[in-house]
């Protein structure tokens, strides 16, 4: 498993993986506390995780990912699309595409999953309404080329106790539909709802 960070640095990945693990800030703990972050990103390295905090272009992302995959990855997170370096000359809209359509070719190459985060624009949240595939930011025909499109949204996202709506808007292979999470803002971690309630 590969996660391209191009957001988060290293360090500040490991801290989301220890309060996702254990539920508790690493920067809290105090020094006879240490174990219970080094036991979950202990974890994390025993399922073979991968951290890649680099910037990168299309050019230098294809063959990092593909080494990856050669040594036996089956699955590839990129957080996010937007963030992916534009050397050319095109426009955001063609190089995001452009993106897409490379990564695309590599999964079904190798048949395994990428799975890449992206953003929003900022008119469904003006609208009070939820997102539709329209609304995503430089899209680059990422409803054209994504097997499974699901958008993640809080109607309330000021409110810390407001739950998720997880939305599949497009699914290549299966159905489409919405349901309810609930969200723990401390861990950044969506719950089941009875475990929410």
């Amino acid at each position: 498993m590969a996660f391209f960070s191009l957001e988060m640095n290293r360090v500040q990945m490991n801290s989301r993986l220890v309060i996702f693990d254990a539920h508790v800030n690493p920067l809290r703990l105090g020094a006879d506390q240490q174990h219970i972050a080094k036991d979950a990103l202990d974890k994390y390295r025993d399922i073979g995780l991968y951290i890649n905090d680099r910037p990168q272009t299309l050019a230098s992302l294809l063959p990092a990912i593909r080494r990856h995959i050669t040594s036996g990855c089956k699955i590839i997170f990129i957080d996010y699309l937007g963030l992916v370096r534009n050397t050319g000359k095109e426009n955001l809209n063609q190089h995001l595409g452009q993106v897409m359509q490379s990564l695309k070719g590599l999964a079904m190459e190798y048949r395994v999953d990428i799975i890449i985060g992206a953003q929003l624009n900022r008119l469904s949240r003006k609208e009070k309404r939820a997102p539709e595939l329209w609304d995503l930011r430089d899209s680059g025909n990422i409803e054209q080329d994504a097997d499974l499109v699901i958008f993640i949204d809080r109607a309330d996202w000021r409110d810390p106790d407001e739950p998720a709506e997880i939305d599949v808007k497009a699914n290549r292979h299966g159905e489409t539909g919405s349901f309810t999470v609930g969200w723990d803002p401390q861990s950044k971690v969506f719950t089941n709802m009875d475990t929410y309630e």
